[in-house]
């Protein structure tokens, strides 16, 4: 179907009316089922309306700058780098970007319905004060494995709300998210540790009380890093988890296997030191985390050193390593994510 597109928003005291050839077609191809892309064009401006399972799936303006992943990031406690790992995710398997932040329980499926809502809805009023518009309906064999789709008159309901003069002021809250994204700001708190080697397997034990009461500067941060700890429990494939001192010494571990983690912690520890001198000898600084691929498990081992020396300890700066165990089918793309957050969490304590 091609023709104009008279399609236009009419304020009628508190109604806000909706009427035009793109208000029909949206309906009629949702009322049929008929899958495909809208297409409207006015001058150099264009947008797509893709209709999937009998809804609207998403709709993308080519003068709107603010995409849906920078609402994510506004609205959330996401940075950019975590979604580029979830776009690339998503292209390797071939699922759907929505399901995915929600299955890896970055976000709630009501949170992120509402957010893509209102980035549906929002640029579908731009496209309705459009004039000298055309229009274009392309059916598509495309399938969109997604229930994050709405209804048209869900759609429109949400743009009605929108108008001027409806429009209630904005709250200052975010989507409650299943992972905490804020860092406490902390005092600085001088770390004990004297020595910014790696411990050897054959020298590492767990720290002794005395010992972890240097480090830990009071029970409160003690339990800090410990709920930290805990909340990685919620990834997929999770064994262990361990936080080591800066001499190799374990500090706190949560565990859901009977893994020796000090004895684990030492090899791994090996291999970032080694690893961490041939990157420095490659020329492109020292590495900060190695990913071992076993049959049985993934084994990350992640470093976190603020001082401006590498081997030396300075006030205020925390120098911690963290070792992450997960099954062979364990997400590794979300670990990676949360042990960059959880890292930091437990840097805070550690200062």
């Amino acid at each position: 179907m091609e023709g104009n597109v008279n399609s236009k928003l009419i304020a009628d005291g508190n109604k806000l009316i909706l009427e035009g050839e793109l208000i029909e077609l949206i309906v009629g191809a949702a009322k049929n089922n008929e899958p495909g892309e809208i297409i409207i064009t006015s001058g150099k401006k264009s947008a797509r309306v893709f209709i999937a399972n009998g809804e609207i799936a998403w709709v993308r303006v080519s003068t709107i700058k603010q995409t849906l992943s920078s609402e994510l990031l506004k609205k959330t406690g996401l940075d950019s780098s975590e979604l580029q790992n979830i776009f690339e995710e998503c292209k390797r398997d071939g699922s759907n970007f929505g399901e995915t932040v929600i299955k890896w329980g970055l976000i709630s499926r009501e949170d992120f319905r509402q957010i893509l809502l209102q980035h549906v809805s929002s640029s579908l009023a731009v496209i309705l004060a459009w004039k000298n518009t055309q229009i274009m309906f392309v059916n598509s064999d495309r399938k969109y494995n997604s229930t994050l789709t709405f209804k048209p008159e869900e759609v429109f309901a949400d743009i009605d709300k929108g108008a001027p003069g409806k429009r209630k002021p904005k709250k200052n809250t975010k989507p409650k998210m299943t992972i905490d994204n804020t860092e406490k700001k902390k005092p600085n708190k001088q770390s004990s540790s004297a020595s910014g080697r790696v411990a050897k397997s054959s020298d590492l034990k767990k720290v002794s009380d005395q010992k972890k009461n240097d480090i830990i500067k009071g029970d409160s941060n003690m339990k800090e890093i410990k709920e930290v700890l805990t909340k990685l429990k919620s990834i997929k494939g999770f064994l262990d988890v361990g936080v080591f001192s800066a001499d190799g010494e374990l500090i706190e571990e949560v565990s859901s296997s009977d893994m020796h983690l000090p004895e684990v912690g030492a090899l791994a520890n090996d291999i970032l030191l080694k690893a961490q001198e041939e990157t420095e000898v490659m020329g492109v600084g020292r590495g900060s985390i190695i990913h071992i691929t076993a049959p049985k498990a993934h084994i990350l081992m992640r470093c976190l050193n603020e001082n401006t020396d590498f081997h030396k300890s300075e006030a205020g700066r925390a120098h911690v390593h963290m070792l992450l165990v997960l099954e062979a089918d364990g997400n590794v793309a979300l670990a990676k994510m949360q042990l960059d957050k959880a890292i930091m969490e437990v840097a805070a304590a550690l200062r």
